[in-house]
This record gives C-alpha cells, sequence and structure tokens, in this order.
C-alpha cells in the first residue's frame, strides 16, 4: 500500500534528521527509489501493489491515490531526488484537484467517473500537495516540517 510507505518512508526520513544516522537515510533513499520505480507516466500511483516472483510489483487494483502522489512528492523534494517525477506527479494531481481539494482516490470504474463530483474532500492529501509546493528542492533540513 503506497500510503502506509510514504508514512513509513517519512518516518525514517525525520529519524535521519533528528540523529543524523546514515542508516536512516539510506533507508529513505531506498524507499524513495521504490516510489520512483513504480510511478506511472501520467505521475500517478496505485493504492495497492502485489510484488510476485522476482519481486515483480504490479498493481492489485486501478485505484490512483492522491495522498501517496504528494506524500512522495514531499519525500523527493526533501532529498532532492526525481525532479522529472515531482513535475509529472504535479499534473497528475493539478488535475485531481477539484472543489478547493484532491479526493482520495482516482477509481476507473465507470460508475465512479460519472459520479466522481460525489467523492469528498480529503484534508490530508491536499494538505501533503500544498506543503510539498512549498518545500525547496534538496533541503533536506527542512524535513522537520513533516512532523
Amino acid at each position: 500500500m503506497t500510503h502506509p510507505h510514504c508514512y513509513a518512508t517519512e518516518g525514517f526520513l525525520y529519524a535521519y534528521h533528528v540523529t543524523k544516522r546514515k542508516d536512516f537515510l539510506e533507508v529513505t533513499k531506498k524507499a524513495s527509489g521504490w516510489l520512483n520505480d513504480i510511478q506511472n507516466d501520467d505521475g500517478s500511483f496505485y493504492r495497492i501493489y502485489s510484488s510476485g516472483k522476482n519481486d515483480d510489483v504490479k498493481p492489485m487494483e486501478e485505484n490512483k491515490t492522491s495522498d501517496a502522489i504528494a506524500q512522495a512528492t514531499r519525500i523527493w523534494k526533501l532529498l532532492g531526488a526525481n525532479k522529472e517525477g515531482i513535475k509529472k506527479a504535479y499534473a497528475y494531481l493539478d488535475g485531481e484537484s477539484k472543489g478547493g481539494g484532491l479526493r482520495l482516490l482516482n477509481s476507473s470504474t465507470l460508475m465512479d467517473s460519472l459520479f466522481s463530483w460525489r467523492r469528498p474532500i480529503y484534508s490530508w492529501p491536499t494538505f501533503f500537495y500544498i506543503h510539498s509546493l512549498l518545500l525547496p528542492f534538496g533541503e533536506i533540513e527542512y524535513s522537520g516540517e513533516i512532523f
């Protein structure tokens, strides 16, 4: 699940910020790299992935989730990583931002598409996105703002 993965990654990033232990930073970079690897061409992530043989990662469902996308942009910005992926993610999130904020999921079903106006806006993906926009690229000392 991409959202909990991002929370854990942010936890390691914050632990590095506080302790300056390089092993926490290495875990953060590895987890950030996995996010980079699974990012879709449109800048999005699916909500849930499964891992098969040879670490073949595949989405378990076609729901794209805005919270993990916005969280990943914060992680990448703080690490100074995946600049192109950040641009793609911002373009995706801009397209999903309707009615003053972000919805949690962009489901691929016809019913969800027809009734997307009924889906509520969620505060946390909207906040993650706004916070990411404000963070400077590659200035890891701003990691303290995550919590």
